[in-house]
């Protein structure tokens, strides 16, 4: 008969103190907010921008195409603006930085509640959840203020934190 070796289980890195999980604060993630949004619409604008000015010069492109999509500009505007604001904060919550550029400009990333990083489905989560930190009045946001640990409702929902890098 041979000898087993039993490896012990090892407990979390953040119960082990591995992992700084202090809370980043609520101006700083509203900062990184403002200057992640500024980026995506940037982003947006510079691709949106162009197709605007052929189809004012006569192209007529994009509103055919729309219309035979059964679109107008606005919403398709409103759908583009949501899926890029989705692919942003996803990958780059997901990435190994965990945080998007406004987070690491202010110091702050993303982390579950264990202290690891996300997964894209779980970002995806966070992101989805902030639908209902946003209804009705921000609510869900300003709980960030109230909450022992910061969070806001969408972190409750995915579980997750925000935390100084």
């Amino acid at each position: 008969m041979t000898e087993q070796t039993i490896i012990p289980p090892t407990r979390p890195a953040f119960e082990r103190g591995a992992v700084d999980l202090t809370s980043g604060s609520v101006l700083l993630r509203f900062v990184a907010m403002m200057i992640d949004w500024g980026i995506v619409f940037g982003i947006l604008m510079i691709g949106i921008v162009p197709l605007l000015i052929l189809s004012w010069l006569g192209s007529f492109v994009v509103a055919p195409l729309l219309a035979a999509l059964g679109l107008t500009l606005a919403p398709s505007f409103m759908m583009l603006l949501v899926f890029m604001h989705w692919i942003y904060f996803a990958t780059m919550e997901s990435g190994t930085r965990g945080a998007t550029y406004g987070k690491r400009l202010m110091g702050l990333r993303v982390v579950d509640d264990r202290g690891r990083g996300l997964s894209f489905a779980r970002a995806s989560l966070r992101y989805v959840a902030k639908l209902a930190s946003a209804a009705p009045l921000m609510i869900g946001f300003v709980m960030a203020l109230f909450t022992a640990r910061k969070q806001a409702l969408h972190d409750l929902i995915a579980e997750t934190l925000v935390v100084r890098a």
